[in-house]
């Protein structure tokens, strides 16, 4: 409720209804008495929450099948007795042939591309490693599953299939002919059997908050396509619980899919078993546990089918387990009545019931009950609230009336005015990485405020791509959603596209500034040189491009130098002919270029060289056979500072030379290996790219200094504190350092030469593209622009120049 629509309320109740007023607090005090009862009781368990909170953080565990298993037998006689015991473990009995103790394992299947750590877990069924990323050093699960264990080596299978924030991702695959390796996600957190083991009690709203996650995961198993996902397995050791309290459902070691046969073997864990679980001989040990828990079992349970009931009944045993301390037994099931409020005891039983007709009939259905319990919470926070403010309106109706209301006129006033803001309005992220959400709004006196991300009402057009969290967009499945959010009368909208981490593994968070478009200037697929208007021209393979201050476009055609200037191409001719370009850049109205290498009778060499009416003028020459010039550009007093890479000495260096006087060559510093791009701003500040490291320097004063990016933590990471994937050619203009990373064009915004906001500003992180061109017009979004060493761009008042070798054209961004 807005403060004004509040004032306006407080107004009209203190001005008209201050008798009615107090005949409503006489009424409903009773039922206020009652409500903060409750609250009350939610205080204290939010207390505890705090405690349970500390035992969860800053455990590790990746660990996806922690249970022993045992290999059992079919056979004899569903109907046991036993005396009466709790049981002393949840480990999972596979009903099965007899299989070897211990399983042979050969990591060399796994091509060297996982290092294998430490074994987590080894027993009957699999083995566990913790595994280190030979290629990235971040950390994996990998579950080795021999090829003995037959029809219950499921897992792979049910893993493939899967695609949801609460379950384990697989990210490789390996086989041999000892079993299959999978490679799991590595979880960060810790298993909910270990939180139970802290002994501390679980608030009502943590143990609402987990049961709805975990009804979301099952709702999204049982409603697989084609075939539905059973667990039959839920326990506490099989959800870990990470350091934000989301849940994660693991180990799918014994799960089924609808119409999957169960020859060969099935799987229980005898503690949170259903009964209709319980069809073959229960081994003696645990007749007792099972005749506390249900008494006598119903001999209907032989004819009951396991499906999605099941995994709700399990479900039941953990939320009892979570509320009351311990699982549900005949003897102890009225305590759940005392450890939380009646409409969550409704719920929890209905799940347990033994005849499966009588339980919640699909996880969805539990869902919604759930979610009318959070509902019903915020009814009574609002019924207290307006009791409140009733008993203070009535006391000071007539003093705060006029106040009131001319305060909420006002308010409503200036808020109308308000105008919002959103950045980013466009954004693209990978799976379950996130990107900062601002919103601004400004007052009609010119100020502008952060608005509280809280107070958007968010409508999603597809509401399992992406979700925001306060401050912050996530994807949550691969696609594109438009959201829509609305404060007071006003609407603003956001397009998310959720894609693959690049090669699986690179996390992509790209913001993008909305109307950019992207579009052919020159050229089409047809390749070839061919001069004459812009509409008709052809390319080969456009490359360097600069442009001059007369509005000169010079482009480096495949050897041959082109210019564009008033909508009309023609080709540059200078000599010696031999002289090549390379690389293109402009000084003011001057050309200069970077030479590909020739051969004569010293040699192979390069060189830089300046266009004048009676041809080239060298600068700079050297020995290609150790030496090689990587990129150039210009200070302000007209000096060239060029890379230069050394494989006589092995190093890469900043060098100076003046067009003027070129024998004055100076060397600044050594610059780290891989360092290929080079741009400088108005302050002589030297810019400096790494596509090796996704690192940015600067160098200024004889000094090298960090800029942007993080050393070997390669990404596509917009916003604040940006990562790159492979930063190569870089230009400064006006305030902005424009970066050519990998096969999109960023955008860094400078204030006094330190990095404050990155953006991008064309092409989608990808590591294919279409080599023809379906849209010579596109949202500068959408484009998946080529990876190439050879490309390059310019930067003018009008747009954006970015050649493409690849198709043979010239784009510009606007």
């Amino acid at each position: 409720m807005y403060l004004d629509t509040i004032l306006f309320i407080i107004g009209g109740i203190c001005a008209f209804l201050s008798v009615l007023l107090c005949l409503y607090l006489v009424i409903s005090h009773k039922q206020s008495k009652a409500y903060r009862a409750v609250l009350q009781q939610e205080t204290v368990l939010l207390d505890t929450l705090t405690t349970v909170g500390l035992h969860t953080r800053g455990t590790k565990s990746g660990a996806t099948d922690c249970d022993e298993t045992e290999l059992l037998t079919y056979g004899g006689n569903p109907e046991q007795g036993g005396t009466s015991r709790i049981f002393e473990d949840d480990k999972t009995e596979l009903l099965k042939k007899e299989e070897p103790e211990t399983i042979d394992f050969d990591d060399s299947a796994l091509e060297s591309r996982y290092i294998l750590k430490s074994e987590i877990h080894g027993g009957g069924m699999s083995r566990v490693f913790l595994a280190e990323s030979a290629k990235l050093g971040n950390l994996w699960i990998v579950k080795f599953i021999s090829n003995h264990i037959g029809e219950l080596a499921n897992e792979e299978k049910i893993l493939k299939m899967l695609n949801h924030i609460s379950l384990p991702k697989i990210a490789d695959i390996f086989h041999d002919n000892k079993g299959v390796y999978i490679v799991e996600s590595f979880i960060e957190g810790i298993s909910l059997d270990k939180v139970l083991e802290t002994g501390q009690n679980i608030n009502e709203v943590t143990i609402l908050d987990w049961a709805e996650q975990l009804a979301q995961v099952l709702n999204y198993l049982h409603r697989m396509e084609p075939y539905p996902v059973y667990h039959f397995d839920l326990k506490p050791s099989n959800i870990m619980v990470t350091h934000d309290n989301r849940l994660v459902l693991i180990d799918f070691g014994i799960s089924k899919r609808l119409g999957e046969s169960d020859k060969g073997g099935v799987g229980v864990t005898y503690q949170y078993a259903a009964p209709e679980q319980l069809k073959h001989v229960i081994p003696d040990k645990y007749l007792p546990g099972i005749e506390d828990r249900f008494g006598e079992l119903p001999e209907d349970r032989l004819y009951w089918m396991p499906d999605q009931r099941t995994d709700i009944y399990s479900l039941g045993v953990i939320l009892f387990e979570l509320a009351v301390g311990c699982i549900p037994t005949v003897q102890n099931m009225k305590k759940l009545k005392d450890a939380v409020s009646h409409e969550l005891c409704t719920i929890i039983k209905k799940c347990l019931m033994l005849n499966p007709d009588e339980r919640y009939q699909s996880a969805n259905e539990l869902l919604l009950d759930l979610q009318k319990i959070k509902g019903s919470k915020v009814k009574i926070a609002r019924t207290l609230f307006l009791r409140k403010l009733a008993s203070v309106s009535t006391v000071f109706a007539v003093a705060i009336s006029g106040g009131s209301l001319t305060g909420g006129y006002y308010i409503n006033t200036q808020e109308k005015m308000a105008l919002l803001h959103v950045e980013p309005e466009v954004v693209t992220v990978s799976l379950q990485q996130s990107s900062e959400l601002t919103i601004e709004k400004q007052m009609p006196d010119g100020t502008a405020v952060l608005l509280d991300n809280s107070r958007i009402r968010w409508n999603y057009s597809r509401d399992n791509i992406a979700r925001i969290d306060g401050n912050r967009i996530s994807g949550i499945n691969i696609g594109e959603t438009e959201l829509s959010g609305k404060y007071r009368n006003k609407e603003i909208t956001l397009k998310v596209r959720v894609v693959e981490p690049m090669d699986g593994m690179v996390n992509i968070s790209q913001r993008y500034q909305p109307g950019r478009i992207i579009k052919v200037f020159a050229g089409t697929t047809v390749r070839e040189h061919k001069d004459g208007p812009l509409a008709e021209t052809e390319f080969v393979s456009p490359e360097s491009i600069a442009v001059a201050d007369d509005g000169s476009v010079y482009v480096a055609d495949s050897g041959l130098l082109r210019k564009i200037k008033d909508g009309y191409v023609e080709c540059i001719k200078f000599s010696p002919e031999y002289l090549t370009p390379k690389i293109v850049r402009c000084l003011n109205n001057e050309v200069y270029i970077l030479t590909n290498e020739w051969e004569d009778e010293d040699g192979v060499h390069y060189g830089i060289i300046r266009l004048t009416e009676e041809g080239a003028e060298g600068l700079y020459m050297n020995d290609a056979k150790y030496t090689a010039v990587e990129d150039f550009a210009f200070s302000t007093d007209g000096l060239i500072y060029f890379i230069d890479r050394n494989a006589g000495v092995g190093g890469v260096f900043l060098k100076t030379i003046d067009p003027e006087n070129t024998d004055d060559i100076r060397t600044f510093c050594e610059l780290p290996k891989g360092t290929a791009g080079l741009t400088m701003d108005e302050n002589d500040v030297v810019y400096l790219a790494n596509p090796e490291t996704g690192v940015i320097q600067t160098w200024k004063d004889g000094k090298l200094s960090y800029f942007a990016g993080v050393e070997n933590e390669k990404a596509f990471i917009d916003g604040t504190a940006p990562l790159f994937y492979m930063p190569r050619q870089i230009k400064y203009s006006n305030g902005f350092l424009f970066v050519w990373d990998f096969n999109t064009l960023r955008r860094i915004t400078v204030k006094d030469s330190v990095a404050s906001e990155c953006i991008t500003v064309a092409g989608e992180a990808s590591p294919t593209f279409e080599l023809d061109i379906s849209e010579t017009q596109q949202p500068s979004e959408d484009i998946i622009l080529p990876n190439s060493n050879l490309m390059d761009f310019a930067v003018k008042d009008d747009g954006i120049l970015l050649t493409d070798p690849k198709r043979g054209v010239i784009w510009r961004v606007e």
